[in-house]
C-alpha cells in the first residue's frame, strides 16, 4: 500500500494517493483492534485503553473521507465495539491539561501556523497521500485539572502502565472468557442486584458497601440486600467458550439477545 501511495504521489495522482493513504489507515486500525485483544489477554489494560483511543481518532479521519459499502473493511463494526470496550473499563477520572500553544506547525510543509499566517494546507485533508495536521512544537502548561470527560482519554488518573495500575477489570476479564475472537457480536445490559447482608461486615454507622457514601443504616441496610451494579453480557450467537457454560449469579449470558 505504501509503495502504491508513493507512486501515485510522484505522478501527481492526488485521488489515487489519498485512496491508498486511507486504505493504509484502515489496515492500521484493523491491526490495532486485533492488538487490543492481545493486550487485554496479557493484562496490559492501560496500553490497550490507549490503543483504543488511537483507533477512535483514526476512524474519525477515515469516515470523513471514505464511504463504505456494506462495511467491507469492518471499520463501522470496529468503531461500534471500540466504544463498547471503553465502557467496560473502570476509569472515571482523568488529568486534563490547560496550556498555551506558542508554536504550531503544518505537518505537510512545516510552516508556522498562526491566526494571521496560513500555509494554504487545510487541516484534515490529504496532500500526496499525507494527512495534514497541526503539530504543537512549543507550549506552556498553565494548569492540570481532574475531569470525568477528558479531551485526551490516555491521561487516566493514577495509572501509567501494567506495573503501576491499581484498578480491577472484572468486566473485561469476563468478556474475554466468553468470546472466541474480536469479531464476536456482543452487548451489555446494566441493572442492579441485591447481595446478602451476611456477606458484609460493615457496621450500621459505616459507609454502605454499595458505594453510595451514605451510612449503611441510611442506605442498603433497610433493603433486602446490598444493592450493587450488575452487568449482563448479551451474545448475538453462542460461542465455543460458552458451550455448556452455566450462567452464575454474577453474570448472565443471553444467547440470541439483541442490543
Amino acid at each position: 500500500m505504501t509503495a502504491n501511495k508513493l507512486n501515485c504521489a510522484e505522478s501527481d495522482n492526488e485521488t489515487g494517493a489519498k485512496r491508498w493513504a486511507l486504505l493504509e489507515m484502515i489496515y492500521t486500525a484493523q491491526n490495532n483492534y486485533l492488538r487490543v485483544f492481545k493486550l487485554l489477554a496479557d493484562k496490559d489494560y492501560y496500553v490497550a485503553w490507549c490503543v483504543l483511543e488511537r483507533i477512535e481518532i483514526a476512524i474519525k479521519t477515515i469516515l470523513r473521507h471514505y464511504t463504505f459499502i456494506d462495511d467491507e473493511y469492518k471499520i463501522l463494526f470496529i468503531q461500534e465495539y471500540v466504544t463498547k470496550l471503553q465502557r467496560l473499563f473502570p476509569y472515571k477520572l482523568f488529568a486534563s491539561s490547560e496550556f498555551v500553544k506558542k508554536e504550531v506547525r503544518c505537518s505537510i510543509c512545516n510552516n508556522i501556523i498562526s491566526l494571521r499566517n496560513r500555509c494554504g494546507h487545510r487541516k484534515g485533508e490529504f496532500y500526496k497521500g499525507e494527512h495534514c495536521s497541526h503539530l504543537i512544537t512549543n507550549a506552556e502548561i498553565l494548569a492540570i485539572a481532574i475531569v470525568e470527560k477528558p479531551f485526551n482519554k490516555y491521561s487516566v488518573a493514577n495509572v501509567t502502565g501494567k506495573d503501576n495500575d491499581p484498578y480491577c477489570y472484572p468486566l473485561i476479564d469476563y468478556l474475554l472468557s466468553i468470546i472466541d475472537h474480536p469479531f464476536n457480536e456482543w452487548d451489555t445490559r446494566e441493572s442492579k442486584i441485591l447481595e446478602n447482608h451476611a456477606l458484609y461486615t460493615a457496621g450500621r454507622n459505616d459507609k454502605c458497601p454499595c458505594g453510595s457514601k451514605l451510612k449503611y443504616k441510611k442506605c442498603c441496610l433497610k433493603k433486602a440486600g446490598v444493592e450493587l451494579p450488575h452487568t449482563d453480557f448479551i451474545l448475538r450467537q453462542p460461542t465455543v467458550n460458552t458451550f455448556g457454560k452455566i450462567p452464575t449469579n454474577k453474570k448472565l449470558l443471553v444467547f440470541g439477545g439483541k442490543a
